[in-house]
């Protein structure tokens, strides 16, 4: 993204051409043996030359020198010479003509110049991904060359900066500052719309129900499997669904509900490959061992639940008579 101003009471600019490294170094050593007064008009000529005979391209010449002063040329396909006040051009350019008609004034100082163009590069890096994100200005003029830097972080913003908005996972995190009857309103809507984030896990591998039943909030949990019972089954760190954690915590109020809600999820294992069962054997839970074994008495999946084994080739019933859980059994 390239844009040129010409400012002729100031003598802003000298000699300068923006083309490909080919152009660029045969126009050089041609102007080397050009021996001519006004070396701008005649490098416009040039490049008008080379456009129609060899490259085709679109050029900007702008330049300076002792009789003209400061100029911009524009040579467009086909090779026109157009003296212009300013000129624009490459990836973003689109965005900028309307900037420029309502902006652009004669007799600009030299700071007022540099502001304008870093303005106006930064609007286009706004509008446009392939603008880069940092700003490059060259001042020519009689006294030399004059290169600027302006990394993104000192460019002006064309947008309005949204504060952060708190997510579901945010809200249902035990440091949310919102009440919880907002917490659990704000949950079921945003379930309710978008049901799909109902199973995302955040950073830390927690989805919204494995976050509401972490912090106590039990209403929100039973509002999210009544909205969706397939979040009872989701499986978050270590491949833990919420009828896992509620199993381990032994909370039989959640467990039975979780049940009906989502009979398919007393298959899910861990990642230590550990059905529901196992888990309260592991954390004797006699109460919701034996509501897990009374709930697998009426379904067709009892078997192979209680034949599943465990990272260390144990089943259930296994467990159930080593001597570190043999107490269980009373």
């Amino acid at each position: 993204m390239s844009t040129y101003v010409a400012l002729d009471r100031l003598q802003i600019l000298k000699l300068f051409l923006i083309m490909s490294a080919t152009i660029s170094i045969n126009t050089r050593y041609s102007l080397g043996n050009l021996q001519l007064s006004r070396l701008l008009q005649t490098l416009s000529g040039y490049c008008r030359t080379i456009t129609r005979t060899c490259y085709k391209p679109g050029l900007i010449v702008g330049g300076w020198d002792k009789h003209e002063g400061g100029k911009i040329y524009g040579v467009p396909l086909g090779g026109t010479i157009l003296e212009q006040p300013f000129a624009i051009g490459g990836s973003g350019s689109t965005y900028l003509y309307g900037f420029f008609d309502q902006e652009w004034k004669e007799g600009m100082t030299k700071d007022e110049a540099e502001q304008f163009v870093v303005k106006a590069v930064s609007l286009a890096i706004a509008r446009d991904g392939a603008s880069g994100g940092v700003v490059r200005t060259v001042t020519i003029n009689s006294e030399g060359v004059t290169r600027n830097f302006y990394p993104g972080d000192t460019l002006p913003l064309w947008h309005e900066e949204l504060e952060p908005q708190n997510s579901l996972l945010d809200i249902l995190s035990l440091s949310s500052p919102e009440p919880m009857p907002r917490r659990t309103h704000f949950a079921i809507e945003v379930v309710s719309l978008k049901p799909s984030f109902g199973s995302k896990l955040n950073q830390d591998g927690f989805s919204p129900m494995h976050l509401a039943l972490q912090n106590g909030r039990y209403d929100t949990v039973k509002q999210l499997a009544r909205i969706d019972s397939d979040l009872v089954g989701v499986q978050g760190k270590e491949r833990k669904t919420p009828l896992h954690f509620v199993t381990e915590t032994g909370n039989l109020d959640l467990l039975a509900g979780f049940l009906l809600a989502c009979p398919t999820s007393i298959e899910k294992l861990t990642i230590r490959y550990e059905t529901a069962v196992h888990i309260a054997v592991k954390n004797k839970k006699l109460e919701a061992l034996k509501m897990l074994l009374g709930w697998l008495y009426w379904t067709d999946v009892k078997e192979e639940v209680l034949e599943r084994m465990d990272e260390d080739g144990n089943t259930v019933l296994q467990k159930l008579i080593n001597p570190r859980h043999a107490y269980i059994a009373y």
